[in-house]
């Protein structure tokens, strides 16, 4: 009974971590990307 829950719990850790990850690699995309456009602007005009 006690090692369902810690595997249960270390399997949410698991997810909870996974989301960070991507919610990390996103803004930096969006961080690049925004700086490409800033950069395209600025010499555009």
């Amino acid at each position: 009974m006690e090692s369902r829950v810690v595997i249960k719990s270390q399997k949410e850790s698991d997810s909870i971590m996974s989301q960070k990850s991507i919610a990390r690699s996103n803004v930096i995309f969006l961080t690049i990307f925004i700086v490409l456009v800033a950069v395209f602007i600025y010499y555009s005009v």
